[in-house]
């Protein structure tokens, strides 16, 4: 449904060689390429303001709106936000979850809150579509066995933190229920390990650069434990 309800925008966009939505509310809705005659600052707030969440003063905002569901949908964002600062959240979700259902019940089409031109006022579809993913994924640490010799992993399984809501490598550990780490690094890690043990080295020293999430020294690190002496640069903030 969040895409159904971004899809006449989408449509719009793509006619101007833009893929996504998210490209434009990263970079500005100003640009010739991305200008609408829609109002798209929430939806902007959105994809800028994914952790923690939205503003605490635009939550009360919405909440306090006369519409009804501008106003759930400031609830879920209240609830959004203190899912990803760790905050207990079990009541506002309920008290979200409830006002929804009650609005819902009351014989509202649902066609009603899609759009069919332009964009909705609310973000139902999106923010209970960023609710249902994984803030964290258990992965089983797992080396080729083609490496015969190779040492057994220091840690069975890790718990890896992804990005809250939808991101190509972080869809991708949540559907995988893996490392998004290529052959090639893992092979390269394994010979450089060799190369220590020939110099009876005890530590290996490994720097990433544009790693991202990570993925790869944490898998590096789960399988060499205290061994591994690992660096990570990344230029992205929200990684």
């Amino acid at each position: 449904l969040r895409g159904v309800a971004e899809a006449p925008l989408s449509r719009k966009l793509r006619h101007r060689g833009i893929s996504s939505i998210d490209e434009c509310a990263m970079h500005g809705f100003r640009r010739k390429t991305c200008r609408t005659a829609e109002n798209v600052s929430l939806l902007t707030a959105f994809y800028r303001q994914r952790d923690p969440g939205f503003a605490l003063d635009l939550i009360d905002r919405l909440v306090q709106s006369g519409d009804r569901f501008e106003k759930v949908t400031g609830k879920l964002a209240r609830v959004d936000r203190m899912r990803n600062l760790g905050e207990s959240y079990e009541e506002e979700l309920k008290a979200a979850w409830e006002a929804l259902q009650s609005w819902l019940g009351d014989g509202t089409p649902l066609e009603a809150l899609l759009p069919t031109d332009g964009l909705q006022a609310h973000l139902l579809w999106h923010f209970l579509d960023k609710l249902s993913l994984e803030l964290t994924v258990e992965i089983e640490i797992e080396i080729p066995k083609r490496w015969l010799d190779a040492p057994q992993p220091k840690l069975h399984k890790l718990q890896m933190s992804v990005l809250p809501d939808r991101d190509l490598i972080s869809d991708s550990v949540r559907r995988q229920r893996d490392f998004h780490c290529p052959t090639y690094f893992q092979e390269e890690v394994w010979k450089s390990l060799r190369d220590a043990d020939s110099r009876s080295s005890k530590m290996l020293s490994v720097v990433e650069v544009g790693g991202f999430l990570g993925d790869c020294l944490l898998w590096a690190a789960a399988w060499l434990g205290p061994r591994l002496r690992a660096l990570e640069v990344e230029p992205v903030t929200q990684a």
